[in-house]
């Protein structure tokens, strides 16, 4: 064996395990993606939206298999820390699959690259899916399309958590629900704000 065939080989070795890692880290991130609009659809309508009465005048949301009432307002002033905890695990499922994909980078075999490696692709990679050789534009729109949802689920927490803190009726509970957002929001908005530098920077490079 030769020391060129020798260091294919140990390349090789090092790649199925970070390809693996970067599957893991992608079903992980598709599920993450899921919640968070399930989250935040079901929150906005306990909510009921600008103008409507306080949760706490509305009535308690029954739970049918477990024959419960639960007081609509306890789980509204959920809403802000439970979404802004999920958000943050999105995140940061995007800065582990860069340190994933510099490992595939490093271990891939010659001319294996981009698609090649996303084993796990969800919708909005196939709605946004370009050539890699598109107009500026047609590449930017995709690059920003999940800094994009994550800002968006950022601006609903910040509107669940200003409801929130304006109800009076929920004493400490609001300073509690919404100190525990902020300072679960401010490591996402450092991570939120890295990945549309990156995205950016990568869509303006790619041609």
């Amino acid at each position: 064996m030769t020391f060129a065939e020798g260091r294919v080989q140990d390349r090789g070795r090092h790649f199925e395990p970070w390809l693996d890692r970067y599957e893991a880290i992608g079903r992980a991130q598709h599920r993450y993606m899921y919640l968070l609009l399930v989250l935040v659809a079901f929150f906005l309508v306990v909510d009921g939206g600008p103008g409507a009465p306080a949760p706490a005048s509305a009535k308690p949301l029954g739970i049918e298999f477990l024959h419960l009432d639960v007081p609509r307002l306890a789980v509204w002033a959920l809403g802000p820390p439970v979404i802004a905890f999920m958000l943050l695990a999105f995140l940061g499922t995007f800065a582990a699959a860069r340190v994933a994909l510099k490992g595939l980078e490093a271990s891939a075999p010659a001319g294996l690259r981009g698609d090649a490696y996303d084993r796990v692709p969800n919708l909005i990679d196939f709605a946004v899916h370009t050539k890699g050789d598109d107009p500026l534009l047609v590449r930017v729109v995709p690059a920003s399309s999940y800094p994009s949802f994550a800002t968006a689920v950022l601006l609903s927490i910040a509107y669940l958590a200003y409801r929130v803190w304006n109800l009076e009726a929920l004493g400490w509970v609001r300073w509690a629900a919404v100190i525990v957002t902020l300072l679960i929001c401010i490591p996402s908005v450092a991570r939120l704000g890295s990945l549309w530098r990156r995205k950016i920077r990568v869509a303006v490079r790619s041609k």
